[in-house]
């Protein structure tokens, strides 16, 4: 460097052989002058080797100021070293353009360029020192470059200025280039240049003074990659919102990229897009409500980190991304999809309220981690499906509460464990299906409010010991809207499973349901019809208790081959109690279960039809309790399809012993047998009839 600058001198500005002492002022100062009117001033009583330059109609007697375009202050003038600008060195040259300080310079004096009009470029290079600019006043003067018209700047050392605002206050400063030896900007260096609009930091730049760029204009900010952290003073709770003492406090910033640590920014509450690269740290842009785009690639966002940034609608969250700190994106209302990273990790630990309060948030792509955490998608109005990866193992308590949108849910199998209620005032949710696996760990409820219809693939552990002293179950008291289906690994209808849900209608009992417990369906008033699969072997007391629509009743329907027909489903006492409105009792299958004393109303033994398979009939009517039902009759079929024939035809009649006691008669001939209980078998069924 110290080369070039001493070659860029000898050609633009041979040096005289001479020196003179100057005529306006006594000795000890002696002046130097080239003959492109570079001039300098030493001291020959303090002799140290340096000198100054300075203005050289003062002291020389020069007519007119000599500079034109490019000027480069060299380090050497003479044989001495150049240390410093004097005041008034460069005044009213209007024809400079360019001015290149080497680094031998120390200072420059305030009012060194007064009057160069024509000035668009400054270079400080680099130096074993830093440069002082606009010394030689009191702290309460401006500095040496104020309302001067440098359009470009740069800068390869430390600036340093005794004015009490920064040196190039009110410049029409535009660009500024920070070369690879700065490692600290000094507090308000740059403070209020009104036309500059961009700044990069490089990556050797480690310190920034208090308000080192307060009240610019700059609307992008690059700060490039680097391990290192970027001390850039004032507050250290790495808050970006317009903290004091930032070095960017009062700007408008509209671009930022980031990719290294820092202590802070300021001046980004007029922020419109975000960058932040891998190596950035844990940083917070709370309420930036012009923000709308947003890249993100660095390890960890802290807690409220875009909380309130409402205009926020490109999200980018980029892999390597593992952190995401509680109520992250909370109220960004215009964010309408989100992309989660497979490296993002959340645990049963980790904060909640991800994305509260996303109100327009519509869908969740590659929802894939471990842990949903509590409340993280609460209050998502707009979201409309959920699906969960194959990672899911767990949802947080209120996961998804309050997503009024809500419409269809599917838990996968690889779900193992769900906290209280994380579907909490979800009133929109139409199906929700619990796809086939392990039992739950559930501890409490899914949801709230009554989802229409449920598929149950999985055996639901409740703890039925602590729900029995409420006298429900999670699914009740309307849990559960309009229908509900088991499937092949549901083993139990537990204890009020459905109790009090007064809109269910229909229910398909799965291949799988061994055992349907005391008051599983109490009081399901729209309940008209139940289908009972043979593989069920044991129906509890008052399991069906109050079910006043109930009306038909099937014992052994398939709905699978899984079935265990080979077993008697055993129906208790009082399974039936208070159903006096069934009207048809239907058995398929040819094992008759096992049926309790009073387990059927006895309105229903008086009025309803026991339909039983093809030659059974008398198998029920000898049975005590089946043969309660003062009608019996087969399910007979024709030889085609199957189908039954349902008008009479002539018939046979039996003793209740069976006792043939007439054959193909019509049923006139009935009104003609004597007083007593006889089985009649007809192509339409077989019924028992009582004359009296």
């Amino acid at each position: 460097m110290l080369k070039t600058c001493v070659l860029i001198f000898a050609v633009l500005f041979p040096v005289l052989a001479s020196a003179t002492d100057s005529p306006n002022y006594p000795n000890p100062n002696v002046y130097l002058r080239d003959e492109s009117g570079l001039t300098a001033v030493w001291n020959k009583d303090l002799d140290d080797g340096t000198c100054w330059i300075c203005h050289p109609g003062d002291y020389m007697d020069y007519p007119e100021p000599p500079y034109q375009g490019k000027v480069v202050i060299p380090e050497y003038i003479l044989g001495r070293r150049v240390v410093g600008i004097q005041r008034d060195a460069f005044k009213d040259n209007e024809n400079i353009t360019e001015i290149v300080i080497s680094g031998t310079v120390r200072e420059i004096e305030r009012h060194a360029f007064d009057g160069c009009s024509g000035l668009r470029v400054l270079s400080f290079l680099h130096g074993d020192s830093a440069i002082n600019i606009g010394a030689g006043g009191d702290a309460n003067q401006a500095g040496a470059l104020v309302y001067s018209g440098i359009d470009s700047l740069y800068i390869d050392r430390e600036l340093e200025f005794t004015s009490q605002r920064g040196p190039f206050e009110k410049s029409a400063l535009r660009v500024i280039s920070i070369g690879p030896n700065v490692t600290k900007i000094g507090k308000m260096t740059f403070y209020g240049i009104p036309a500059l609009k961009k700044i990069v930091i490089p990556a050797n730049c480690m310190e920034f003074g208090l308000n080192c760029f307060q009240y610019t204009s700059i609307e992008e900010v690059v700060i490039e990659s680097s391990g290192e952290l970027l001390n850039t003073g004032g507050w250290r709770d790495s808050s970006m919102y317009n903290p004091s003492n930032k070095p960017f406090s009062s700007c408008g910033i509209k671009r930022l990229y980031i990719d290294r640590p820092i202590t802070g920014l300021g001046g980004t509450s007029k922020l419109e897009e975000l960058y932040l690269g891998p190596n950035a740290g844990a940083l917070s842009f709370q309420n930036c409500r012009s923000l709308v785009k947003a890249d993100i690639a660095c390890a960890e966002l802290p807690k409220n980190a875009f909380m309130g940034c409402e205009a926020l609608k490109e999200l980018t969250l980029k892999e390597g991304v593992v952190t995401l700190g509680a109520n992250c994106f909370s109220g960004c209302s215009s964010l309408e999809t989100v992309r989660l990273p497979d490296s993002y990790v959340a645990t049963a630990k980790s904060s909640g309220a991800v994305f509260n309060k996303c109100t327009n948030l519509k869908s969740v792509e590659n929802l894939n981690i471990s842990y949903v955490p509590q409340n993280m998608f609460a209050y998502c109005a707009s979201l409309q499906e959920i699906t969960f990866g194959e990672k899911v193992d767990s949802i947080g308590n209120g996961a998804f509460g309050s997503c009024l949108g809500l419409k269809h849910v599917t838990i996968p199998s690889n779900v193992e464990f769900i906290g209280y209620v994380p579907f909490a005032a979800c009133d929109s949710i139409e199906k929700f299906i619990i796809e086939d696996g392990a039992e739950y760990k559930l501890t409490s409820r899914f949801w709230d409010k009554a989802v229409k219809y449920v598929y149950f693939g999985r055996q639901i552990n409740y703890k039925p010991n602590d729900w029995r002293n409420v006298g429900y179950s999670p699914f009740a008291n309307g849990q559960v809207g309009e229908a509900a289906e088991f499937g092949p690994m549901v083993r139990t209808i537990g204890f009020s499973y459905f109790r009090n849900c007064p809109n269910l209608r229909d229910v398909i009992i799965g291949p799988g349901v061994e055992l349907i417990e005391t008051f599983a369906f109490r009081e399901c008033g729209a309940l008209e019809e139940i289908r009972i699969p043979s593989n069920v072997r044991e129906i509890q007391e008052n399991a069906f208790m109050n079910c006043r629509a109930l009306t038909k009743v099937v014992f052994g329907s398939e709905t699978s081959p899984v079935s265990r027909s080979g077993a008697a489903c055993v129906i208790a006492k009082n399974a039936f109690n208070g159903c006096g409105a069934i009207a048809d009792v239907e058995i398929v299958g040819d094992v008759m279960p096992a049926l309790e004393a009073g387990a059927f109303h006895n309105d229903v033994y008086a009025n309803a039809t026991l339909t039983v398979p093809e030659g059974m009939a008398a198998d029920y009517m000898a049975h005590p309790e089946w043969g309660r039902f003062n009608t019996i009759t087969e399910n007979i079929t024709t030889g085609i399809g199957g189908s039954v024939v349902s008008e009479p035809d002539v018939c046979d009649v039996f003793s209740l012993q069976g006792v043939e006691v007439l054959r193909n008669v019509d049923n006139a001939a009935l009104n003609r047998l004597a007083p007593g209980i006889y089985i009649v078998r007809s192509r339409a069924g077989v019924r028992k009839i009582v004359k009296k």
